[in-house]
């Protein structure tokens, strides 16, 4: 696919920057393999998100790679889109009700 997705990181990118500290810079990189559900993309989207921010939080600490491309690869996988979706799903529900979230069951 090339870089057809670079033009929508660097939006994404422009956007998470002011809640990151230390301005990080945007990197081009591997990502998991392509997801299984024809539905699922724009899980993997937040789903790679939530990694990159979780590295950058934690960057330095715990012997954290000096790199987010591990934590992608490690983090985001078919599995963890499913608990996701699980997870925005509940959270949705809980909005609708008006009600205070769900516990998890």
């Amino acid at each position: 696919m090339g870089r057809v997705n670079l033009p929508h990181a660097r939006r994404l990118a422009d956007t998470l920057r002011p809640l990151l500290r230390g301005n990080p810079p945007l990197m081009e990189g591997p990502t998991p393999l392509r997801e299984t559900g024809s539905n699922d993309c724009g899980l993997y989207v937040l789903a790679v998100s939530q990694a990159i921010c979780t590295w950058w939080r934690d960057r330095g600490r715990n012997g954290s790679s000096n790199s987010w491309f591990p934590a992608v690869l490690a983090d985001v996988n078919a599995a963890r889109v499913s608990t996701m979706r699980e997870e925005l799903l509940r959270t949705f529900k809980d909005q609708m009700i008006g009600g205070a979230p769900s516990s998890s069951q």
